[in-house]
């Protein structure tokens, strides 16, 4: 966008959210987006025109003319952009990249932002939990899964933590509402309806979608395997979860397949999937999850902007964006679960650096010195045993219980390189 396209589209994004104001909560398509804020449809033309001249093929432009996507050989995008690529080792393994920051056509340069999709690397999957059937029954206990030392949640345990029984009995539970989790896999179907009807849920599978532009992943693994899918076994943890606590919603798996070397930025299949949800008119989904992500120590400011400017699109659209903060703490490069490394630096996950995406940090309950006063011995209806909300912090875990050794293991977060801190509006 020009600087006062720019400007105009924050200040509708600003006047969305002010009651009061005759632009709250009326929401745009992705073609509305591109009518009043895009690029002119000359501009369009002229770089795809330049795109072509170079040997490189448009695929795309997307709904709010803000993307155009393209491929081609990596000679060619080497030439175009005046950056040859070559192949790296980088901590045992091989990544593809361009040699030095792309240049363009200074004639272009006022309609480009940024070019994304250049090297790669890969997304990381925040799961702590193995796939597969729930625990076996605890020795010595009764058939339950919170249970004293063991404190699984069940959705009844989290529905009374956080207050939510009141809620639903207003008959508010997601009735209405699309959910869109987005990912690299299918799930097992059988697990998520084991999983509601365990806990007296509505049975309801979620609804598989794969992009027009995206990878079909295949069927999804059907018996307990040692090392599953991460993106299974993610897929399956959102899956539950976010239609445990809003039973009454539409559940959208939004899913396109990673390769052996996935290209970051437009063309890897994680911004296929949320492109798709939040380009398509009209849009398919009312909140968008995503628990994925890449450092952005490991990123540029290309890929953080074609984040930044998709999600600034959902937030125009009335989109909520949750991204995952990572489990690597303030070094959000480190290997999460790994012992730490004899050097680290501070970085928050790639897609959480948006100003227009909420990041989600773990929290771990302060429960240990008194269990009794948080829980009950026994469990009610459903599977529950929580007694009411219980007092929580940041989640970390700096040291190995075994052997005290330190571990990366924390909530991730912290502050982008490359998108100023939001100013806040007073109250």
């Amino acid at each position: 966008m020009s600087p006062e396209l720019q400007l105009a589209f924050e200040q509708l994004l600003d006047r969305q959210q002010q009651p009061g104001s005759p632009d709250y909560h009326r929401w745009l398509t992705p073609v509305e987006v591109g009518e009043r804020f895009g690029v002119s449809t000359n501009d369009i033309a002229a770089v795809t025109n330049w795109l072509a001249s170079e040997n490189l093929q448009v695929e795309s432009a997307s709904n709010s003319r803000v993307l155009i996507t393209f491929s081609g050989s990596a000679a060619a995008a080497g030439a175009a952009f005046g950056a040859p690529m070559h192949r790296y080792m980088v901590n045992g393994e091989q990544r593809v990249s361009i040699a030095s920051e792309p240049s363009i056509p200074a004639a272009l340069a006022p309609v480009i932002r940024a070019v994304s999709g250049l090297y790669t690397d890969k997304f990381q999957s925040t799961p702590r939990v193995g796939g597969g059937s729930l625990p076996a029954l605890f020795p010595g206990s009764s058939p339950a899964y919170t249970v004293a030392p063991y404190h699984y949640l069940s959705p009844a345990d989290f529905a009374t933590i956080y207050d939510l029984n009141p809620v639903y009995s207003n008959g508010i539970n997601g009735a209405g509402q699309t959910i869109a989790i987005v990912g690299f896999s299918r799930v097992d179907n059988a697990d998520i309806e084991a999983f509601q009807t365990l806990f007296g849920l509505p049975v309801q599978d979620p609804t598989v979608v794969v992009p027009p532009n995206g990878v079909d992943p295949g069927p999804p693994q059907t018996t307990q395997v040692t090392s599953p899918s991460l993106g299974q076994s993610e897929a399956t943890l959102d899956v539950t979860r976010a239609g445990s606590v809003a039973p009454g919603a539409t559940i959208d798996l939004v899913v396109s397949a990673e390769t052996a070397t996935e290209v970051e930025g437009v063309t890897g299949p994680l911004y296929v999937a949320s492109q798709y949800v939040v380009d398509t008119n009209p849009v398919p989904a009312q909140i968008m999850s995503t628990s994925f992500g890449v450092c952005e120590g490991d990123s540029n400011a290309a890929f953080v902007a074609a984040w930044d400017t998709l999600y600034s699109q959902a937030a125009a659209e009335g989109i909520s964006v949750f991204v995952c903060s990572d489990d690597s703490g303030a070094a959000g490069c480190d290997g999460g679960f790994a012992a730490a490394p004899a050097t680290q630096f501070a970085s928050p996950n790639a897609l959480c650096a948006s100003s227009y995406a909420t990041c989600v940090g773990g929290t771990e309950f302060a429960d240990a010195t008194n269990p009794s006063q948080y829980w009950s011995a026994t469990n009610g209806a459903n599977w529950e045993s929580a007694l009411g909300y219980i007092p929580e912090g940041g989640w970390n875990d700096p040291l190995v219980y075994s052997s005290g050794s330190p571990l990366v293991a924390a909530s991730g977060g912290g502050v982008s390189s490359y998108i100023p801190t939001p100013v806040g509006r007073p109250a």
